[in-house]
């Protein structure tokens, strides 16, 4: 191997794909097989033959090897193929041995002493020997050994769960991955794999030793593995785990009987290992959830002929199987096969060969989500058997390719201002409002148009609420709908059925009130008020008819509005009912008993308030100008005052006692100037303003309006 000739390994075709990537490799070029060196075994190897091997009895940890004696020992010339009495062995031999029962990975151990042990055994003390301590030169090549079930001495389960043989390296898996608070009863915590593998592996070694005296210089051994490995899995992994969490977990490990190869008698104990692992990194969410199915053919090797060479090479193409997942962020998973060769027991090559899958979501963005697959191989060369300044580390290949994003979404849509079948006031209702939402536009989500199935197009909005107003003027039921679109077309459509009512009014007499007294012929001023939430400033017209006062009367007059005035035609008692109508035709009415008294020799006088108008609602300290009329019926002169009642109830005229007021200046007043506010600064009751007139009789009339007092702190 001093020579091109141990290049023989051609640069291999090597794809690999995580979980979901299909690859195939290439078939190498066939080239000549360069002869090996002459073997040379060292006089003070020792290679152990199988009555030798019997005599071991024990090879303890700390290197010391136990032997039974033996009867005679071989001749000095034939002790490395004949019987070896193991009292022959002296410090500085080399002891080669394959498997036994007590050395199962086989034995290449430096003598370096004698140790005290019981009668009729002996022990020696040995450190671990290197290839080249019991070989000067010579070769040992291995090409294309295949890995069979035949070859799997046991299978070790490394996670909770099953690993069961289906047929020859095909094993069904259930385990689990992930275990948050390590109670397997308890399965909401936890992430599983479950699925199948199928492994064909198989490897090829080439070590060539051309020492001199001793094996001390780099180029004294040359070097060459390579691990080729097809692989079909069946995978799902499936569960929760906290955010932002990582996790990496060993699934099962197959351990192969170990395999004796020979540098001309010097037996070479190589044992494998296979370890299959999965990996999460990232910013993984709450769920995990995919599934895939991976066929895997990947070659990974080096080799050193004074100095290290990757004889990996890697073409890949990838195709996306059905997968599925709620990862949020970014997240890599993995699923690292690695394979261990060990010589004599002790570590040697390690090859890893990780198939990967990064899921990268983002919101918003488009796309929202990007699948990658891609593959990685590694490997490391440990020396403690093969040489001496030989160890080595390297990625010998790493490739990551998009192979699915996710296709345009379409947007939602959900009104949020409105339920269905829901009452809504017709002449004050509607702000209709939807909630959208898109994944790729994010905030800048979308143009929203409104119609209704009554009222035809209503407007357009845009961004995450979009919302359009109008006042709906007709009865009866309607279907409102949104239809939102994205920046690429998309659409997504809600609809709501409402329905628009109208709430008939209320209406109120504040005078007069009930029991209230009045006289034939004289003209007397009414006071009422109305609410209506579905009218221009909810309440109905003064003006017009939709205020109407009756008595039921033939000859009384019907008047209308909010203040009119009434002649009485006869004597007798009335009831005077006041009936509002509003735009729909709904109706509200409210009735107080009154009499009619006939014609008097003397009447009051004639009082009508001019100011303030009857119902405001003011504070304590608004301004108000008093001003009204009094007329003496008989032409003579009225004197006039005023006074306010305070918690005045309409209905039956009676309140606290009246206060009298004294005008200011143009004939002003304000509550404060009557009432105590210094119990706090909240208050609201009603007040009846009055002006009260008499004649030169004495004889009084009076009129009267409603106030409300109020302020909340």
């Amino acid at each position: 191997m001093k020579n091109a000739s141990h290049r023989r390994y051609s640069r291999f075709a090597a794809p690999f794909a995580l979980l979901v990537a299909v690859f195939t490799a290439c078939t190498p070029p066939a080239t000549p097989t360069p002869q090996p060196p002459t073997t040379v075994i060292r006089e003070e190897t020792r290679i152990l033959n199988p009555s030798a091997r019997t005599s071991l009895l024990e090879a303890k940890p700390d290197g010391t090897l136990v032997f039974s004696s033996v009867a005679a020992a071989s001749a000095p010339g034939q002790v490395r193929t004949q019987d070896v009495n193991p009292s022959q062995l002296k410090t500085g031999d080399v002891i080669v041995s394959e498997p036994t029962t007590v050395a199962p990975y086989g034995l290449l151990r430096k003598v370096t002493g004698t140790v005290s042990s019981p009668a009729g055994t002996i022990s020696l003390s040995t450190t671990q020997g290197r290839i080249g301590d019991a070989i000067k030169s010579g070769r040992l090549t291995v090409t294309n050994r295949a890995l069979t079930a035949s070859d799997v001495q046991s299978v070790t389960p490394l996670a909770e769960g099953t690993v069961r043989l289906l047929a020859d390296l095909n094993y069904a898996i259930n385990v689990v991955l992930l275990d948050q608070d390590g109670n397997s009863a308890t399965t909401n915590d936890q992430v599983r794999a479950s699925g199948s593998i199928n492994l064909k592996p198989s490897f090829d070694v080439d070590i060539s030793l051309d020492c001199g005296f001793l094996c001390i210089y780099d180029n004294d051994l040359d070097f060459l593995f390579k691990l080729s490995l097809q692989e079909t899995a069946k995978l799902q992994i499936v569960g929760k785990v906290g955010y932002g969490a990582s996790l990496e977990k060993s699934v099962f490990r197959l351990n192969f009987t170990p395999i004796t190869f020979f540098i001309g008698p010097v037996p070479v104990v190589i044992t494998p290992r296979l370890t299959l692992k999965v990996r999460l990194d990232g910013s993984v969410a709450a769920n995990v959830d995919f599934q895939t199915t991976q066929t895997v053919t990947a070659v990974a090797g080096v080799e050193y002929i004074n100095g290290w060479d990757n004889i990996s090479s890697i073409t890949n193409s990838f195709a996306a199987s059905t997968a599925t997942a709620a990862l949020a962020m970014n997240a890599t998973a993995r699923a690292p096969l690695q394979a261990e060769f060990l010589f004599y027991g002790v570590v040697g090559p390690t090859i890893g060969v990780s198939a990967k899958l990064n899921f990268d979501v983002a919101v918003p963005r488009d796309p929202v989500w990007k699948l990658s697959g891609g593959v990685e191989g590694t490997i490391g060369i440990k020396v403690d058997v093969l040489g001496y300044t030989k160890e080595y580390s390297k990625t010998l290949f790493d490739l990551m390719a998009q192979i699915a994003q996710a296709s345009n979404t379409a947007p939602t849509v959900k009104f949020s201002s409105l339920t269905a079948n829901q009452d809504v006031d017709v002449n004050i209702c509607c702000t209709f409002q939807v909630l959208v939402g898109d994944l790729e536009d994010g905030i800048t989500c979308c143009a929203t148009t409104f119609s209704s199935s009554v009222d035809g197009p209503l407007g357009s909005g845009a961004g995450i609420a979009p919302a359009v107003s109008k006042v709906l003027t007709t009865l009866g039921p309607r279907t409102i709908t949104a239809i939102t679109s994205d920046s690429k077309g998309a659409t997504a459509t809600a609809s709501v059925t409402i329905n628009a009512v109208n709430t008939p009014p209320t209406v109120n007499i504040s005078t007069p009130f009930s029991g209230q007294q009045f006289y034939q012929g004289l003209a007397y001023t009414l006071h009422g008020s109305s609410y209506d939430r579905n009218e221009p400033n909810a309440e109905l017209s003064c003006a017009g008819v939709s205020l109407r006062w009756t008595t039921g009367v033939a000859l009384d007059p019907q008047v209308t509005g909010c203040d009119p005035q009434i002649t009485f035609a006869s004597p007798g008692p009335r009831t005077l009912t006041l009936t509002g109508t509003d735009a729909f035709g709904a109706t509200g009415t409210v009735s107080v008993n009154i009499t009619v008294l006939p014609p008097p020799a003397n009447y009051p006088p004639v009082v009508n308030i001019t100011k303030p108008s009857s119902n405001l609602v003011i504070q304590k300290n608004t301004v108000l100008q008093l001003a009204g009329t009094a007329t003496d019926p008989e032409g003579g002169a009225t004197t006039t005052v005023w006074d306010v009642t305070s918690n005045y109830n309409p209905a039956t005229g009676t309140g606290d006692t009246p206060k009298v007021i004294t005008l200011g200046a143009g004939g002003t007043w304000k509550p404060a100037d009557s009432f105590d506010f210094s119990g706090g600064c909240e208050y609201n009751f009603p007040v009846r303003l009055r002006l009260r007139a008499k004649d030169p009789q004495s004889v009084e009339g009076f009129d009267y309006v409603m106030i409300q007092l109020q302020q909340i702190c």
